[in-house]
């Protein structure tokens, strides 16, 4: 099996994106989360994406995250579920959920 150039670099190139939008909204006072992780994971490419960009304009991703965050907690709670997997996910989402995730008690 050989490795393979995407058919789309830009595909990949959302993680990055996804990890500045939540780096921004996690420096903001009045933030709407915290991944403490996402400019890290961001790098130098998510940074240069989001710098083209208004703030006005990924009001839909954090609007999203946040949302997609609540809904995984609640539910989680509800059902005692212990693990989630969440397949073709950009790597912010993924590892802003560490912390979501080490609130789940038993």
């Amino acid at each position: 099996m050989s490795a393979k150039e995407p058919s789309n670099p830009l595909l990949g190139a959302t993680a990055f994106w996804t990890a500045s939008v939540r780096a921004r909204e996690s420096s903001r006072a009045d933030r709407l989360f915290n991944d403490p992780w996402a400019a890290a994971l961001a790098g130098e490419q998510g940074a240069a994406w989001l710098a083209q960009r208004s703030e006005e304009s990924t009001i839909p991703i954090v609007l999203r995250a946040r949302f997609f965050d609540d809904f995984l907690q609640h539910i989680s709670a509800q059902h005692r579920i212990r693990q989630i997997v969440l397949m073709a996910v950009a790597v912010g989402v993924n590892i802003g959920l560490i912390h979501f995730y080490s609130r789940i008690s038993d």
